[in-house]
């Protein structure tokens, strides 16, 4: 379940399920589950935006705003250029 640490409610691998719905101050919530082992994925995810704050558990079921879900996303795509980035520059000089 996420947690909102300021004052409202509360993904590496976000996955989104149909069916968004709003909560009470009108913004569209989303479910999703973050994948969770019992290694390098098993804390819970911290997420700000706009001076708001969630800690989502990874494993279950949780209803976010469609926003926080967003950036969760944009993180795993810019992990994954990050990746391809080091992967690129550390095989040494193109010949």
């Amino acid at each position: 379940m996420a947690e909102n640490k300021k004052a409202s409610d509360g993904l590496n691998a976000p996955e989104a399920k149909a069916g968004a719905t709003c909560n009470v101050s009108g913004e569209e919530m989303v479910h999703i589950r973050l994948f969770k082992d019992n290694a390098r994925y098993k804390d819970d995810v911290f997420v700000a935006v706009n001076g708001r704050s969630w800690q989502i558990k990874r494993g279950e079921d949780v209803e976010i705003p469609a926003y926080v879900a967003a950036v969760l996303e944009q993180s795993l795509k810019q992990d994954a250029n990050t990746a391809r980035l080091i992967e690129r520059t550390s095989s040494g000089p193109n010949e």
